[in-house]
């Protein structure tokens, strides 16, 4: 499934939920899921279903109740992470980001979706928050800057 340039792997979700439901002789079914990671059955269902993505605080229980990383459920795009992925890959808001660099939410959301230009002491800041190398993070801001242009072009009159 795709939601906001994500890609989630709605089918691996499922497959560990019946994994589990195997190795224990029963049980694992939808609701327990849900109860273990603190969603609504219906919450589950959907995510295994395709049709939902899980939010940050959703994907981080998922991946404490399953074992695995957000990025065994949300690989990057071959082309390499933006913001966005990296962002969700450490199961954080916007809101969240935000507040460590000391911003509002809209200006790191203008940031995330190449609006507005990530300048130099919040990639350091991202770097730090994210533990990855400075370079990591100013490309994945050149990144998402990319998919907004390629975005507006697409959308542009007779184009």
């Amino acid at each position: 499934m795709r939601s906001r340039g994500l890609t989630f792997d709605h089918a691996r979700l499922r497959q560990e939920r019946l994994q589990r439901r195997e190795q224990a002789g029963g049980g694992w079914t939808l609701d327990d899921a849900a109860r273990r990671m603190g969603a609504s059955e219906t919450s589950v269902m959907y995510w295994e279903k395709g049709s939902r993505m899980p939010g940050p605080r959703h994907l981080q229980a998922l991946c404490r109740v399953y074992g695995l990383e957000p990025w065994d459920l949300m690989p990057p795009p071959p082309e390499g992470p933006r913001l966005l992925d990296l962002r969700m890959r450490s199961c954080l808001t916007q809101q969240q980001v935000a507040d460590r660099l000391q911003v509002g939410q809209s200006s790191y959301s203008h940031a995330e979706i190449g609006r507005k230009p990530l300048t130099a002491t919040h990639a350091r800041q991202l770097a730090r928050l994210w533990r990855l190398p400075v370079d990591v993070v100013v490309e994945a801001s050149k990144r998402s800057d990319r998919g907004r242009r390629r975005s507006e072009h697409a959308q542009a009159p007779g184009a």
